[in-house]
């Protein structure tokens, strides 16, 4: 691994079972049979490849779907990439990115997605669906030097218990749609800025998180079919829909 076209894969890493490290650059299906995409069924980390004095980034690139994995880190300087030619799916538990995401156009569905300070998720233009909450109690968690790029897509959160969204407090770094079908509550935890569509579906958008009041920017159309709690921050839509049996509960701040 002496070099910038070396990898290695370690299964059962440390002789902790389930837990496997590739580092290096390579397509999931160069390696042997038991250690390709389709065999991680445990934890998948892709770290710097450091083990020698010529250190290069790792680039792990999807050759097939990778569906049966567990938590997927994806640590600094290494990348993880569904493949820009074929759009493979990625389905995980919990998914932290200190290093660079790249959804391409795949279909990507996890339990909860937290991007740490020096990490990048480069969205699927499709689908990014998160169906759970990290022991953060964050279904989508992006730290303040985070970045996400939402490519037009969309995030579809559909936790089943009450959860917090953190989009990092940045008016640059905006959602382009986002859909909450919870039936529970969604607070936010920063202002919340989308370049398309906000869909409340069920459940209810909180804007005061208890200590502050959080403001949000939807560019394009807000339908709120469950509640929308405005409190007394300033909320701009490009249009304002309330379905039946939905409620906006209207901010003493600005509509």
């Amino acid at each position: 691994m002496e070099g910038p076209t070396g990898w290695l894969v370690s299964k059962n890493h440390n002789k902790v079972a389930g837990e496997w490290r590739v580092w290096g650059a390579t397509n999931s299906e160069s390696p042997d049979s038991g250690y390709r995409a389709a065999d991680i069924t445990g934890n998948l980390t892709t770290q710097q490849a450091d083990a020698y004095s010529t250190y290069f980034n790792t680039n792990y690139v999807l050759g097939t779907n990778l569906q049966n994995v567990k938590n997927v880190t994806i640590k600094y300087n290494a990348t993880l990439d569904t493949n820009s030619t074929n759009n493979y799916a990625l389905t995980s538990d919990h998914v932290t990115v200190n290093g660079t995401f790249q959804g391409r156009a795949s279909s990507v569905s996890m339990d909860s997605l937290t991007i740490y300070s020096s990490g990048l998720f480069n969205a699927t233009s499709g689908t990014t669906a998160i169906t759970s909450e990290s022991s953060d109690n964050y279904a989508f968690q992006c730290d303040w030097n985070g970045r996400y790029i939402a490519n037009s897509g969309t995030f579809n959160i559909t936790t089943p218990d009450a959860t917090r969204i953190l989009t990092r407090n940045n008016a640059n770094d905006k959602l382009h749609n986002l859909n909450l079908n919870t039936n529970n509550q969604v607070m936010l935890r920063t202002p919340l800025y989308t370049t398309g569509d906000l869909k409340v579906i069920s459940g209810n958008l909180e804007t005061f998180d208890g200590a502050d009041n959080w403001n949000t920017e939807i560019t394009g159309a807000a339908i709120v079919s469950g509640i929308f709690y405005g409190r007394t921050g300033n909320h701009t839509f490009g249009s304002l829909t309330v379905n039946s049996g939905g409620a906006y509960q209207a901010t003493s701040g600005v509509t």
